[in-house]
């Protein structure tokens, strides 16, 4: 997909359980939404995560040298980030097909005043 048709970037910080980004990664490709790219980022993990994250065309991996914590690695993604939006995803948790899709028509109703959605 073009850069310029990225408007979501999807970050998922990992350290360890690759069984679990495969279904985190899934969740995420199955999306009903278009123009979105993901950024999963290493926190310095023993496990090769490129293996897993190689098998996603539409997903790039960055790594930490060391351990910085889940919260440095958003950071991390947030930098490297080329949409408008971000949304963030544990490595151990999946989200329904239409999460991006529901979450942007939210953005798009509700005008420049809102900057944050999210669900429980």
């Amino acid at each position: 997909m073009p850069e310029n048709d990225i408007d979501t970037t999807v970050i998922i910080p990992v350290y360890e359980q690759p069984e679990l980004l495969h279904e985190a990664l899934k969740s995420v490709v199955r999306q009903t939404y278009e123009g979105f790219e993901i950024i999963v980022v290493d926190d310095n993990s023993d496990t090769d995560m490129a293996a897993v994250v190689n098998e996603y065309a539409n997903a790039r991996l960055i790594s930490h040298s060391e351990n910085k914590g889940a919260g440095a690695a958003r950071n991390t993604g947030i930098e490297e980030a080329n949409g408008k939006f971000i949304a963030f995803l544990d490595a151990d948790d999946v989200w329904k097909p239409s999460k991006i899709k529901k979450q942007r028509k939210e953005f798009s109703k509700s005008g420049p005043n809102v900057g944050l959605v999210y669900t429980g």
